[in-house]
């Protein structure tokens, strides 16, 4: 079982690793609980069976959740949520690069470049490659903007979200995306998620019109 020590100890180094380097120590946590989230769907995982010794899988109350777990071997089936790291990647003149979704969830919706970290990655270092990957072109993450969080029936995702600007190419469209396009800041589409959506207001709401500076 987790322990509350172990717990705080893994948030501080995440923490320390994800601020160090180039990216601004400014972070912004917030967090959006979708309609279809729920404590009781906090429970389920999907897995019937223990992983470790094949015993099936019972209810276990673990502070306050219940979660699947093995009454022989003491495994507890935790539902972490996934980390993605996604970029506000903008012009000289403030203007939004933004990708029309080829997959779902979401097919046809815009939403910022960006997708799952890998285990091995640095969520800045994945920002840039989703970029690269979806908008063919070199992109320079300058900045960490802020941390989201959305809870679902069947999970949870920890966005991540930096500035970044174009450094090499000219984007267009990538690997599972439709289109690729600009956008000024006051006539942006509507978005896929949530998270973009804040993510983008807050980007706006912080930045001069039209020149992608940050206020003083």
């Amino acid at each position: 079982m987790r322990s509350a020590i172990a717990r705080g100890s893994v948030a501080r180094s995440w923490g320390d690793h994800l601020l160090a380097g180039a990216y601004d120590a400014r972070v912004t946590v917030h967090h959006h609980r979708g309609p279809e989230a729920s404590d009781a769907g906090a429970a389920r995982t999907g897995q019937r069976f223990c992983p470790r010794c094949g015993r099936e899988l019972t209810s276990l109350d673990v502070e306050g959740r219940a979660l699947p777990a093995c009454s022989v071997c003491d495994y507890v089936a935790f539902r972490d949520p996934k980390v993605v790291a996604v970029a506000v990647v903008t012009d000289s003149d403030g203007a939004v690069w933004l990708v029309r979704r080829a997959i779902e969830p979401c097919v046809g919706e815009w939403a910022l470049p960006g997708g799952y970290v890998d285990w091995d990655e640095h969520p800045g270092e994945a920002a840039a490659r989703e970029c690269r990957e979806e908008m063919d072109c070199e992109v320079r993450v300058s900045r960490l903007l802020g941390v989201h969080h959305a809870a679902f029936v069947d999970g949870g995702v920890v966005v991540i979200a930096y500035a970044g600007t174009v450094v090499g190419g000219t984007p267009r469209q990538g690997q599972e995306v439709l289109e690729v396009a600009r956008f000024a800041p006051e006539s942006l589409p509507p978005l896929a998620f949530s998270t973009h959506r804040a993510i983008l207001a807050e980007f706006v709401a912080e930045t001069r019109p039209g020149d992608g500076r940050r206020r003083s």
